[in-house]
């Protein structure tokens, strides 16, 4: 007599719980945050700074598109930084073009990440796990009862 494993377990694990995640984070508290893409007197490097809207630390990033004097070129940046609540001006980084010298800005945008939905999300996570092993105790037991039947 063979007895064949539930399939229940491996299927949440490896196709409804990774659907539930995805949802998850597609819901997360993204807001677009004030930034600034700017071109430095140098003409070559740019510096780009962002400001937090969120009541606490958050992560934040953004992206600057700059026109070049290279025909064809933009100059694509892209930076993030935990950023404290409230700051109106932190600086995400500064970058320098080494194929000509950068003209202005084409386009930008910037985000932040509230933490305290990340804190909840890695909760959710632990609580995901957890049930994972319960239902895979179950199974577990589930088998080795009908096992031991005669």
């Amino acid at each position: 007599m063979s007895i064949q494993t539930p399939r229940l377990p491996k299927r949440i694990r490896y196709f409804i719980l990774p659907l539930l995640l995805i949802a998850n984070a597609a819901f997360a508290q993204t807001m677009p945050a004030p930034f600034s893409c700017a071109v430095q007197p140098d003409g070559v490097s740019v510096r780009v700074t962002i400001a937090n809207p969120h009541a606490n630390d958050a992560h934040c990033t953004a992206h600057c598109e700059f026109n070049t004097t290279k025909a064809g070129t933009l100059f694509i940046v892209e930076c993030g930084a935990s950023v404290g609540a409230g700051v109106a001006d932190k600086e995400l980084c500064v970058k320098t073009f080494d194929s000509g010298r950068v003209t202005k800005l084409a386009e930008g945008k910037g985000e932040c990440l509230n933490s305290a939905v990340k804190a909840e999300d890695d909760k959710d996570d632990e609580d995901n796990d957890a049930m994972i092993q319960r239902l895979q105790q179950q199974s577990k037991d589930f088998i080795d009862a009908a096992r031991r039947k005669p």
